[in-house]
């Protein structure tokens, strides 16, 4: 679905830019690092993503990180 490729696309922009690592990003997300995982490999359900996206965007609105360029890329 689209939409969860552009969910992956918000996160993977995040992990290159804020974090070193899946785990280290799922710790300040607040997520399980199975999740993350399963939302980077396309094995999410749409419960798993919509997760990983409130995560995501609440992490970038707390930390003042935009996404223009990952939009742009859709």
């Amino acid at each position: 679905r689209m939409e969860n490729r552009i969910i992956a696309l918000v996160a993977e922009h995040l992990l290159n830019e804020q974090f070193r690592s899946k785990k280290q990003m799922a710790n300040a997300l607040g997520l399980q690092y199975r999740t993350l995982l399963n939302a980077f490999s396309g094995k999410c359900s749409s419960r798993c993503y919509e997760k990983v996206l409130n995560a995501t965007l609440r992490y970038c609105v707390k930390n003042g990180i935009k996404l223009d360029s990952v939009i742009k890329e859709i």
